[in-house]
């Protein structure tokens, strides 16, 4: 006795696309949320510390969010001006630490 399978319609090509999909807008997402609120968070002297942050969608599963401001990092964490310690105004930190349980659930739930 034998048994034949045909397999007349595959779907897993369709499920990739949609997970891979789903992956993308959940980084993208979580990115630009990060980007808004690095953006309030930020301390304001001229305006020009906020308006250097954005958001760079490198692939599907990446994405940067730059501070193009030459002294974002001294502003993050604080440096030695004129023999003083200036301290940190964190911003960006902060702004990303706020997504972690939110982006971590969300893949969750699409990864399933």
């Amino acid at each position: 006795m034998s048994i034949t399978v045909k397999l007349v319609t595959n779907r897993f090509g369709d499920l990739g696309g949609k997970l891979a999909g789903q992956v993308r807008a959940a980084v993208s997402d979580t990115a630009h949320a990060i980007e808004a609120d690095a953006k309030q968070r930020a301390p304001v002297d001229t305006g020009a510390l906020r308006s250097s942050i954005s958001t760079e969608l490198v692939s599907d599963t990446e994405a940067h969010v730059n501070v193009a401001a030459d002294y974002g990092a001294y502003v993050e964490y604080g440096h030695r001006a004129g023999g003083s310690f200036v301290a940190a105004q964190p911003f960006l930190t902060p702004a990303a630490e706020a997504q972690r349980a939110p982006f971590e659930a969300r893949l969750k739930k699409v990864l399933g």
